[in-house]
């Protein structure tokens, strides 16, 4: 009877969701597209909206590796290498504008044909995110901006002789205001001198200063950032 009853309870435990984290291209304008992908045993399409994480520069999708199996557990989540990055096309070091990033990951956006999605992005990610979040209004549901810069990053791969003028001379500011989307801001720790931390300018947006460091927001922590995203994109 004692063991019937242990048996009883055991099996009335929910079951922990199994996470698949896989390896990917997709085709788009500048060729091959790499990224993983973490989705729940159920396959994710089915369940909550899809995620994307778009990473800083001279980065890869491998900076959300941590972060990928907390989310994954209940929607699919997508981390690719922006173009010019990782294992993604044209070559590392091709000079690109933000409108190449957002162009790419808009195609990206397509051939998945998501009719849904909520971006996470941290500094060039978050640009790229905030840019896609306005052109998209009816595809992009959510938008979570981890340490956003005011302007674009000075770097080999996104240089300012390759940016169009109009979007490259934003202010952070100004991009925020035109999100009309439920939107939420993260200033960790040791957010970068280009980091200005904003305000929320409309009803609809959130902001946290944040208490780890991004190493350990992205490692250890990862956990409790991922907690904190399902708070705010299920709610």
């Amino acid at each position: 009877m004692t063991q019937a009853r242990r048996r009883s309870q055991s099996t009335s435990q929910p079951a922990v969701a199994q996470v698949h984290t896989r390896r990917a291209y997709s085709d788009g304008r500048n060729g091959q597209l790499h990224l993983t992908t973490a989705y729940p045993s159920g396959g994710g399409f089915d369940e909550r909206t899809a995620v994307v994480c778009l990473h800083p520069e001279a980065a890869t999708g491998t900076w959300f590796k941590a972060l990928l199996p907390e989310l994954g557990r209940e929607r699919s989540v997508y981390a690719p290498d922006l173009p010019a990055h990782g294992y993604s096309d044209p070559a590392p070091g091709t000079v690109l504008g933000l409108a190449d990033h957002v162009a790419a990951i808009g195609d990206f956006l397509d051939s998945m044909r998501l009719r849904a999605v909520d971006l996470v992005g941290h500094q060039l990610g978050a640009l790229i995110a905030a840019e896609l979040a306005v052109q998209r209004p009816q595809q992009v549901r959510r938008v979570v901006l981890v340490s956003m810069p005011e302007q674009l990053p000075a770097s080999p791969s996104v240089a300012a002789s390759a940016r169009p003028a109009p979007t490259a001379s934003k202010p952070a500011s100004v991009r925020l205001a035109a999100i009309t989307q439920q939107t939420l801001l993260l200033y960790p720790a040791d957010a970068p001198a280009n980091v200005k931390r904003l305000e929320p300018v409309q009803t609809q947006h959130a902001a946290s200063v944040l208490t780890q460091r991004t190493d350990e927001l992205y490692g250890a922590a990862a956990p409790e950032l991922a907690r904190l995203l399902r708070t705010f994109l299920d709610r």
